[in-house]
């Protein structure tokens, strides 16, 4: 695993894409001459599926798979961008670059790529943007505070479009809600048809739906006793905004 250090210095180098698409983690490491960690947490190999697109059915199962890799990994240890940025130039270096980076892209992009997909200094980028930490975080949220008979929907609910999870999980004052989130990931779950729509006013009309809800909800936590006495609300939002009429 990468030290501190060692993800500090590269950190100060990801304007030189050329580096991160020659080596791996290994070979950074000692051309930083920086020594590797053993992961200080129980792990197995996922298999997971290589798309450059999203795939709804594909990102579930590599959530999934993540999830069940890392047995026992805690919230709190799931911070450590130490283990996601490890993960990404190591064991699953393959499908981070096959994933989300692009070798004919514009040093700029391939740039952006690197920083957004491989390293995780921030709660926002591990579950909206990291290449691996964002495939634990979702399986974790949906299994942790949706539970229940509700978990799989969740699954399927997040991974329908590539920002839905980063918007619904961006509103705390509703993902942090139990009863309120469960009754989001229920409506959306009816809607799925709809919200598997492609193009980007899919992902716009959603985050519309969460903005409303956010604001209704006040933009704070609220501890909500059960889902059904939101579901009307939450189902009249989704129907204006998706002009669903049936």
């Amino acid at each position: 695993m990468a030290s501190n250090e060692l993800v500090r210095k590269l950190r100060l180098r990801v304007d030189q894409p050329k580096l991160f698409f020659d080596n791996t983690l290994d070979s950074l490491a000692k051309i930083e001459k920086q020594p590797l960690l053993t992961l200080p947490i129980k792990h197995e190999i996922a298999d997971l599926q290589l798309t450059k697109v999203h795939e709804a059915n594909i990102e579930k199962a590599n959530s999934i798979a993540i999830y069940n890799a890392l047995p026992g990994l805690s919230a709190a240890e799931a911070t450590d961008e130490r283990i996601w940025f490890s993960l990404s130039t190591g064991i699953y270096r393959e499908y981070a670059f096959g994933r989300w980076l692009n070798a004919q892209d514009s040093e700029q992009k391939k740039s952006a790529d690197i920083r957004n997909h491989l390293f995780a200094s921030s709660p926002r980028n591990r579950f909206r943007d990291h290449a691996i930490a964002r495939l634990w975080w979702i399986s974790h949220y949906c299994q942790k505070v949706i539970g229940n008979q509700d978990a799989d929907k969740a699954l399927t609910v997040l991974n329908l479009q590539r920002r839905f999870a980063g918007d619904f999980l961006d509103r705390s004052g509703i993902s942090n809600s139990p009863g309120l989130a469960r009754a989001v990931m229920r409506v959306a779950f009816k809607y799925r048809d709809r919200l598997s729509e492609k193009g980007d006013s899919t992902s716009l009309k959603f985050r519309e739906v969460m903005l409303n809800l956010d604001l209704r909800s006040g933009r704070k936590a609220v501890a909500y006793p059960d889902y059904e006495h939101f579901e009307e609300m939450v189902d009249g939002l989704f129907r204006s905004a998706f002009v669903i009429t049936k």
